[in-house]
């Protein structure tokens, strides 16, 4: 280096040295970035939440679980997460995950989370969850609220990116397609493979049970699902697309095929197994009243006993494809009903076939249909063992979390097929779940396979969202009551549903006569009455059954108009005429009146609706209507004087009671009730619609009997109720004379 002088040679390695430090600190700096990046990881994702977990409101977003993996508690907000393919990075809150801890954000476009409507048929738990977009640490709750994130991660498969500082990759997951409430997680926290696993949101995946593959391919069956005599023969096939090596399995209990069941082999003879034993129809765990357990309830339910002889059945089967690699195909069912042409109750009835696996309806955890864990607990944490329709019971679970997957078939009267597919089921009621034949409802779903519509109109000029089977509440002994006010009602100025008497099988077995019902959905208001879906408001027993939050203003704006009525009586009534349409509450309280409802009425079973932004139409202009439901309790009885009726009313409801005080109203009132008692509840209409109904059912009614009160209950039982309520009209309308 001769020709480098002594300064040049001091400073070269100097400058060496310095840039040479300069890149440790960087590397220093990237390798701590790295470090603090690696600490927390994307552990568990569901993009298509129907029931796993609840958000606080109703609503059930899609939802990412972190794990961290460190030894120290870490801060997200230095974090971001992505959707491959799309423009921006989301930053997540300032929410701080424990060491070795989990932490559950909902993830949900900006406008769903804001404008999704509730899930209000539903009384849940989430004390072991999170609240309305806010985290839930394996440790404590978050208190301070966090928004939702504003990403949605498709059920089709998506691939989350997750950067520490917008700059270091943290972490990342190519989601496939996913079920409903199926998650998408690491086998071991923070670490190893992603599968697809059941779900543990804010919990080990240790505890998670690793989900088989799916696919599309769905078994062939000779014969569709039907009405069928003689003995049959039916051929299961595989689609041509179906994978090498899969296999055939099938069930005749309605259970979820695996390898674990029958394998086909050969084309299955199908002939009637009325005579088998009874599966589930013996079941003494899916009522708390059968006599033997009804030694606190009233007498009149110490009736129900589980039956005495086999009971009418069909063949159900259900099959699937399982492939060389374990992968399951879709489950096909169908029912087959044989010789049924010369059984005794079936004449002009339609049918129905709800099939669900056994756990989902029977089953101890969770099963839907039976007292189960809920009542074993409550009898452990009590010491009692006097359990009552009230007492704690599986069937008395609501919400999604309580809703099954259930393959339901409607067959009309002529046995011709309306729909089949796959449905979701709840059972529905208060008291009235206690009875072991409980009503249904039956939920179209997008979750389930196919639109969230049913695939013919059942009532509605439009296909239905929602439908009921109704077992007649409290009248289930009889089902005369809530059918005949309804009819007796189609014309009046409020809403009733329309139904219809039918047959259903479940899993396969006789369970009953039951009516098909509306429900009191957005799509029952918006077919009915012409007025926009996301329109209606629905007040139900003094809450929101339809609506936004927001819309118990509305509600609460008519209570003060009564409030106030006692110091502005005029004035209050005036205002009272202009926010309800007062034809339909003169129809109302008249036809309650006329029909002799009281007990749990008006004190309950009360509900109103109307648009809540003015629309064209005729109810369209925002004002309250009555909706007529549940009148299957101290009704239509003749111990019950009819003028005792109309004091009851007064007595436990306050719109009516104000209404009534405004001499114009009580006339009005007066004169409705006398045209009533005339027309439409009189005992000449009574009788033509009551003897018709009954001619019709009274032999499915027999069976009735044989299958839920053998040897205690006949149709003489059925054709006296029938008399009590005929001379209820009568003594109701000597009243108007």
């Amino acid at each position: 280096m001769s020709g480098v002088s002594p300064r040049h040679r001091f400073f070269f390695p100097v400058t060496v040295s310095l840039f040479l430090l300069a890149i440790l600190l960087v590397c220093l700096h990237s390798s701590r970035l790295s470090r603090n990046a690696g600490r927390i990881r994307i552990n568990e994702v569901m993009s298509l939440n129907f029931s796993t977990l609840p958000d606080g409101t109703g609503r059930y977003p899609d939802w990412v679980e972190f794990y961290n993996s460190s030894d120290t508690p870490v801060s997200l907000k230095d974090y971001s997460l992505s959707v491959a393919g799309r423009k921006e990075a989301v930053q997540l809150p300032d929410l701080t995950v424990s060491a070795d801890s989990w932490l559950v954000l909902f993830s949900a476009p900006k406008e769903e989370a804001e404008d999704t409507v509730p899930d209000l048929d539903s009384d849940f738990s989430v004390e072991k969850y999170l609240i309305t977009g806010r985290g839930l640490s394996s440790d404590e709750a978050v208190t301070d609220p966090a928004p939702f994130l504003p990403l949605h991660i498709s059920a089709q498969g998506d691939t989350l990116v997750l950067t520490y500082k917008n700059e270091i990759f943290a972490d990342s997951v190519t989601i496939p397609p996913l079920r409903y409430d199926e998650a998408y997680g690491r086998r071991e926290d923070g670490c190893g493979d992603f599968s697809r696993l059941s779900p543990t949101p804010g919990k080990s995946n240790a505890d998670a049970l690793i989900l088989r593959e799916q696919n599309d391919e769905r078994v062939s069956f000779s014969l569709p699902g039907g009405f069928y005599e003689g003995t049959q023969t039916l051929t299961l096939s595989l689609p041509e697309t179906a994978e090498t090596g899969s296999e055939i399995y099938y069930t005749l209990d309605g259970s979820e095929p695996d390898e674990t069941s029958l394998h086909y082999e050969a084309p299955i003879k199908l002939s009637d197994p009325s005579g088998e034993e009874n599966r589930y129809a013996s079941r003494d765990d899916v009522s708390c009243i059968f006599r033997r357990r009804a030694s606190a309830m009233y007498d009149k339910y110490k009736v129900y006993e589980v039956p005495e002889e086999p009971v009418d059945k069909a063949v159900v089967i259900r099959a699937r494809s399982v492939g060389s690699s374990g992968s399951l195909g879709e489950i096909t069912t169908e029912t087959y009903f044989l010789d049924f042409r010369e059984k005794r109750g079936y004449d002009g009835l339609p049918v129905v076939s709800v099939v669900a696996d056994p756990e989902a309806l029977f089953g101890y955890e969770r099963g839907i249909y039976v007292l189960g864990q809920a009542t074993d607990e409550w009898i452990k944490e009590t010491g009692s063992d006097e359990i009552t329709p009230w007492t704690p019971a599986n069937y008395a679970g609501r919400g999604r979390e309580w809703e099954r997957e259930a393959a339901v078939a409607l067959y009309d009267a002529d046995r011709n097929l309306c729909f089949s597919r796959q449905t979701g089921i709840r059972i529905k009621g208060l008291w009235s779940r206690a009875f072991p034949q409980k009503s249904l409802n039956l939920y179209a779903r997008k979750e389930y396979g196919g639109a969230d519509c049913f695939p013919v109109a059942v009532f509605h000029e439009e296909p239905e969202h929602a439908v009921t089977l109704f077992s007649g509440g409290n009248d289930n002994m009889y089902q005369l009551e809530d059918s005949l006010a309804a009819d007796l009602s189609e014309e009046l100025c409020f809403a009733s549903m329309h139904h219809f008497s039918c047959v259903l099988f479940l899993n396969g077995e006789f369970w009953g006569v039951m009516e098909l019902c509306e429900k009191y959905d957005r799509n029952y208001f918006s077919s009915h009455y012409k007025v926009g879906s996301e329109n209606v408001v629905m007040i139900k027993n003094h809450a929101l059954e339809l609506g936004e939050e927001k819309d118990m203003q509305l509600y609460e704006q008519l209570r003060y108009v009564i409030y106030r009525g006692e110091i502005e009586p005029e004035e209050s009534y005036i205002k009272l005429c202009s926010m309800v349409d007062m034809e339909s509450m003169l129809d109302y309280y008249a036809f309650r009146v006329a029909i002799g409802n009281t007990d749990d009425w008006p004190s309950g079973n009360n509900a109103m609706w109307r648009v809540r932004s003015p629309e064209n139409g005729e109810y369209g202009d925002g004002k309250w209507r009555f909706i007529l439901f549940d009148v299957n309790n101290t009704c239509m009885d003749p111990s019950v004087g009819p003028e005792e009726v109309l004091s009851h009313a007064l007595k436990d409801d306050s719109l009516f009671r104000f209404a009534m005080e405004n001499e114009e109203f009580h006339v009005s009132f007066e004169k409705r009730l006398k045209e009533l008692r005339e027309t439409v509840c009189s005992p000449e209409s009574v009788h033509g619609r009551l003897e018709k109904r009954q001619t019709m059912l009274r032999s499915a009614m027999e069976r009735w009997y044989e299958r839920f009160t053998p040897g205690r209950m006949t149709t003489a039982d059925y054709d006296r109720r029938g008399e009590e309520i005929l001379k209820w009209f009568e003594r109701s309308a000597a009243l108007a004379k």
